[in-house]
């Protein structure tokens, strides 16, 4: 009987050293190759979501400037026109001569000035505004997301600014200007309904001009980033992924939380 456990201790106890050496060979070089490939899995998938963050972003810039840019000309010409019609008709009503000439100038003066007024009150948006600030030389998906609702926000509000611009109440309020300033030239300088109704006519084409001139590329732009828009929401800063690994007697456990 004892050499029969002899024999058999010769041969199990040779058997577990070898077992347990395996187990602990596993624990140091299995498991960290586990979580070595997942990581370099991840950091792939974080690569390939940077670079389409980045060239989503980048379009969009690229068609914000551009609009921004057309918008800038289109009120600057506007303003600058409006103003100096203003000095030029306020020196003519001053340096004139024929009375009719004189209430022409003068009321034209007032009337282009009502459009420096109203290029003032309705600016193109702002370049900036009020946002949570970003690093832009950080180049994490979560500081690109971020600016690219930055970009997306200031697109958004020039197309709603073109579309205020060229709403019936534009129209309407140009409109009611141009009536005035007929009115006042038929009944408050005494003269002809014909006389009225020319100044009417005349500053309404040159109000319709303003209005219908206005650039609307930014209402078709926005729209169509909208209908085709890049979903950053959905990429998440590698810092809310991560792996949890636990050991226990028998084997181990690998969790992925996000």
């Amino acid at each position: 009987m004892l050499k029969e456990n002899n024999v058999k201790g010769f041969f199990f106890h040779p058997v577990m050293i070898m077992i347990k050496k395996l187990i602990n060979s596993a624990k140091k070089f299995i498991l960290p190759g586990i979580f070595i490939f997942q990581i370099n899995a991840v950091s792939g998938q974080e690569i390939v979501a940077d670079s389409a963050l980045a060239k989503n972003l980048a379009e969009l810039k690229e068609l914000y400037i551009h609009d921004r840019r057309s918008a800038d000309t289109w009120w600057q010409a506007w303003m600058y026109g409006y103003a100096g019609a203003t000095v030029a008709q306020s020196v003519a009503a001053i340096a004139g001569q024929d009375k009719n000439f004189r209430q022409d100038m003068a009321l034209g003066a007032a009337t282009t000035f009502a459009g420096v007024i109203g290029q003032v009150i309705t600016p193109i948006p702002p370049k900036r505004f009020e946002l949570e600030a970003f690093e832009s030389s950080c180049e994490t998906n979560e500081a690109l997301v971020r600016e690219t609702l930055y970009y997306k926000e200031l697109l958004r509000q020039l197309s709603e600014r073109e579309k205020e611009g060229r709403s019936w109440k534009t129209h309407a309020a140009a409109t009611l200007v141009n009536a005035g300033s007929g009115l006042i030239t038929w009944k408050a300088y005494n003269r002809s309904f014909r006389d009225g109704l020319i100044n009417f006519a005349i500053n309404s084409v040159i109000t319709e001009a303003q209005i219908w001139s206005q650039p609307v590329r930014a209402i078709k732009d926005y729209q169509k980033y909208i209908n085709s828009e890049f979903p950053p929401q959905a990429y998440k800063s590698p810092h809310n992924t991560q792996w949890i690994a636990g050991l226990y007697p028998g084997g181990f456990s690998l969790r992925l939380e996000f």
